[in-house]
């Protein structure tokens, strides 16, 4: 797994949010190797940030995904979409 060399310079960037800092690190540097959305969603660094985790599924029935998805963050400012399928 790739390392995130940010992470191994505390005195650089952890000033700038150590919560946000120490929280990357614990997910990164965990022993059982959880490093996905949902690891990031578990440790609450992310506070009110809502969460699509279903899977998006084959053809034809992505527009309702797509609808169900859009309902929920209707009122969000910001989307991040990870588009990893984990292949």
């Amino acid at each position: 797994m790739m390392a995130i060399s940010y992470l191994n310079q505390p005195d650089k960037f952890k000033w700038l949010e150590p919560e946000v800092f120490v929280g990357l690190d614990k997910i990164v540097n965990n022993p059982c190797r959880r490093r996905c959305i949902a690891a990031l969603e578990d440790s609450g660094l992310l506070g009110g940030a809502i969460f699509h985790d279903t899977e998006m599924p084959e053809n034809p029935s992505r527009r309702s995904w797509a609808e169900t998805l859009n309902a929920k963050m209707n009122e969000r400012n910001f989307v991040f979409l990870d588009p990893d399928n984990g292949n």
